[in-house]
């Protein structure tokens, strides 16, 4: 993995095992939600970005449909593969208590992260947050840049299977 990932690799291997041992004793509590999954369809339709072309930066949000499917999920090897409209990619996946989140490297080094969260249904109910069994809220970001930094953040939710 070094190799592969260089040192950008190394330390999202270490924060992996990190949060896998944290994950781990607190999932052992009570059920894992995320367990067994090997697929999500995850889809975006709210987006928040700022625009550096002048000074300050400049905020828009805006209402795009973005859907990807997230497969091969291994939380042992802490790997996955997302297949978008452009084709596919792998992912490290990265553990957390109650989160998942999938980080792709482009070839030119931006960096794309997708968080998905575990919410009781209880507790989505009482903030009028409904979502169908199987779902999960989810956050994608993506920080790249085209000449200037054009940073997006997209809000919506996961459902389990490809």
């Amino acid at each position: 993995m070094l190799v592969r990932h260089g040192i950008a690799g190394f330390l999202l291997a270490t924060a992996q095992l990190a949060g896998l041992t944290r994950a781990t004793s607190a999932q052992a509590t009570r059920g894992d939600p995320f367990g067994g999954i090997r697929a999500l369809r995850c889809e975006f339709r709210a987006v928040a970005t700022y625009d550096w072309q002048s000074e300050e930066p400049q905020p828009a949000v805006t209402t795009e449909p973005m859907d990807f499917v997230i497969d091969g999920i291994d939380a042992q090897a802490g790997s996955a593969r997302m297949i978008g409209n452009a084709g596919a990619t792998d992912l490290v996946l990265v553990r957390g208590v109650d989160v998942l989140s999938f980080i792709e490297r482009t070839p030119a080094g931006n960096l794309m992260v997708t968080s998905i969260f575990f919410v009781p249904q209880a507790v989505r109910k009482r903030a009028g947050r409904e979502l169908p069994e199987g779902s999960f809220e989810a956050v994608h970001s993506r920080h790249f840049s085209l000449i200037t930094p054009f940073p997006s953040q997209r809000y919506g939710h996961c459902r389990r299977g490809g």
